[in-house]
C-alpha cells in the first residue's frame, strides 16, 4: 500500500519502514543512543518522515529545523544542542561547514537492513520531538513533548475522523502542526501527500495537488484559509477541484467566521474543525466542529480525550460565567517543558 507521495514519487509502507530501520542503524553507528536529540536540517521532501520514524525507532527525539533558515540561527541552535549527529537532506555540501557530524538522508542509498530490531522500543513516557518557537516574544525556545501526548492526539483523531484518508501536508515542517499531517495518517493505513515547494505560497497549485491526489483532509492557518475562500469565491471553477475534501482543520490563529461559513456554502460536504492548543500541548488538544449555528462567535471547542482545559481567575480558581480569565491546559497532552530552560518550564 502506498504511504507517502512527493511529486512524481511514491513510497510504500514497506519501503518507508525498511528505509527508516536502515537509517536508524546508521544513527546507532554514529553513536546515537536513546534520549539523544537529533536535529533534522531538511527540506520538505520524502526523506523527512523517514528521518522522523528512524529516530523514533531508537528513542532519540527529533527536532525539525528548516534548511531555509539563516545559517547563523541554525548554528546557534546546534551550539546549544551539541548533538551527536545532524540529519540533512539536499546536497551533502549544504551544511558541510558545521562542526557537528552530518548524515545526509539519501533514500536511494537506504536498503534492507540486516536486522529490523534496532533496540528497545520507546515508551509513552519517552521524549518524541522538540520544536523551536518563532521567538516572537524573545529568544526562540525548544518545546519538548512525549510520545504519550502524540499517541493520545492520534488515537483521538482516528476515533473522530476514521482512517482511509489522503492527507495533504500543508504546514511547513518547522511547525508542529505538520506532525499530525505527516505521521497520523501512517498510523491508520492512510496516505500522506508532501507537496513540492519553492518557497512561494501558491494556492492554485495547492488546489491542483488536492485534485490530483484526491486529498480528503488537510490543515490551514486562518489567514491562508481566508485567502483560499476569496480565491474560490472569485473563480467558481476551482471549487470542483476540491470535491474530494471531507475535512479541513483550522488552527494557529483566530478563526474568521464569515470565511468559514462562506466555505461551508461553497463545499457543503466538507466538515471544518477549529483546533486550539500551543506547541507545549502536543500540537493542540481542543477541537470544535464549526456549524452554521455558531454564527459569528465560533468557540475554540472542548478538550479531547484524557486532557482538560479550564478558565481560571486571578486567584487561580475556576472563573464564573461571563468572567474573563486565563486558559489552563493539562492531561496527557502536556509536554515536559523547554529544553535547557527550567525557569521558563
Amino acid at each position: 500500500r502506498r504511504a507517502v507521495f512527493h511529486g512524481t514519487r511514491a513510497m510504500s509502507y514497506r519501503e518507508l519502514d525498511t528505509r527508516a530501520v536502515d537509517l536508524a542503524w546508521r544513527l546507532r553507528d554514529h553513536g546515537v543512543t536513546k534520549g539523544d536529540f537529533i536535529p533534522l536540517i531538511m527540506d520538505g521532501s520524502m526523506a523527512l518522515p523517514v528521518a522522523m520514524i528512524a529516530t523514533m525507532k531508537i528513542g532519540a527525539p527529533f527536532i525539525p529545523l528548516d534548511q531555509g533558515w539563516p545559517s547563523e540561527r541554525v548554528r546557534a541552535i546546534l551550539d546549544g544542542l551539541r548533538p551527536a549527529v545532524v540529519l540533512t537532506s539536499g546536497t551533502a555540501e549544504s551544511w558541510g561547514e558545521l562542526e557537528t557530524t552530518t548524515l545526509q538522508v539519501d533514500l536511494d542509498k537506504l536498503s534492507v537492513p540486516a536486522s529490523a530490531v534496532v533496540g528497545p522500543p520507546a515508551t509513552v513516557a519517552d521524549l518524541i520531538y522538540g520544536f523551536f518557537t518563532s521567538g516572537s516574544t524573545g529568544t526562540p525556545k525548544c518545546t519538548v513533548n512525549r510520545h504519550l501526548g502524540l499517541l493520545n492526539r492520534f488515537l483521538y483523531m482516528t476515533g473522530r475522523f476514521g482512517g482511509d484518508h489522503v492527507v495533504l501536508q500543508n504546514s511547513q515542517h518547522a511547525f508542529d502542526s505538520s506532525i499530525w499531517q505527516l505521521l497520523w495518517p501512517l498510523t491508520n493505513g492512510s496516505q500522506v501527500v508532501i507537496p513540492e515547494r519553492d518557497g512561494i505560497l501558491d494556492l492554485v497549485r495547492t488546489i491542483d495537488v488536492i485534485a490530483r491526489h484526491g486529498v480528503t483532509m488537510t490543515d490551514f492557518v486562518p489567514s491562508i484559509f481566508n485567502t483560499l475562500v476569496e480565491l474560490l469565491t472569485a473563480d467558481s471553477r476551482l471549487v470542483k477541484q476540491l470535491a474530494s475534501l471531507r475535512h479541513i482543520l483550522i488552527g494557529g490563529e483566530a478563526v474568521n467566521a464569515p470565511a468559514v461559513h462562506a466555505m461551508s456554502a461553497l463545499l457543503p460536504g466538507v466538515k471544518i474543525t477549529n483546533t486550539y492548543g500551543p506547541t507545549e500541548a502536543s500540537i493542540g488538544s481542543i477541537f470544535h466542529e464549526i456549524t452554521p449555528a455558531d454564527g459569528q462567535a465560533i468557540p475554540i471547542g472542548l478538550p479531547i480525550d484524557n486532557t482538560y482545559a479550564v478558565i481560571v481567575d486571578e486567584r487561580n480558581e475556576l472563573a464564573r460565567q461571563d468572567e474573563v480569565g486565563e486558559i489552563q491546559i493539562g492531561g496527557d497532552c502536556l509536554g515536559v517543558g523547554y529544553l535547557g530552560d527550567p525557569a521558563k518550564t
